[in-house]
């Protein structure tokens, strides 16, 4: 009788143990899902981050850019203004022939820079905005493995706790 009594006693240690040990692998898993989903937030908020970045540096090129469209232009105006001061000195005509030539080809000149510096600024915007959104694509596909893998976490962790509980409730039968 004694025996018998200490066998149920043990047995229950050991199905106590069985549990304690399950809901320890199911408690792991469900925090190792959380800390991922976590991880995936936080990726996803670096995704949003770099795209609002992208954007604004994206803005401020073409800015930049047109604010040196503007420079360029004034600084071609004064060009121009002092050529026409210089042959007026010189007492050359230049509402005709060379000069107005020198003149008309120094604001062509100049025209050509303006709208190199303006098409420069689309390209370095366009530049900004793709590495904005390689950037974020990159951070969701990372932010979509974590939380694919804390679900898989969570899942192996009821599958091995399940497998665990079978197997040590069929060594006590």
């Amino acid at each position: 009788m004694t025996d018998n009594t200490t066998n149920s006693g043990g047995d229950l240690l050991s199905l106590l143990g069985f549990g304690l040990q399950a809901y320890s692998q199911i408690q792991s898993g469900q925090q190792e899902n959380i800390i991922s989903q976590y991880n995936a937030a936080l990726k996803q908020q670096a995704a949003k981050t770099s795209i609002n970045e992208s954007q604004y540096n994206s803005f401020l090129e073409q800015e930049f850019a047109s604010i040196a469209e503007f420079q360029t232009r004034k600084a071609g105006a004064r060009l121009i203004g002092k050529q026409k001061v210089s042959y007026a000195k010189s007492g050359v005509v230049i509402t005709s022939g060379s000069p107005l030539e020198v003149m008309a080809q120094t604001a062509s000149d100049i025209e050509v820079d303006a709208l190199t510096t303006r098409y420069g600024g689309k390209l370095r915007s366009r530049s900004a905005l793709y590495a904005g959104q390689v950037k974020a694509a990159s951070l969701l596909a990372g932010a979509n493995v974590d939380a694919y893998t804390g679900s898989v976490m969570k899942t192996n962790s009821n599958m091995n706790a399940l497998t665990s509980l079978i197997n040590n409730f069929s060594r006590l039968t």
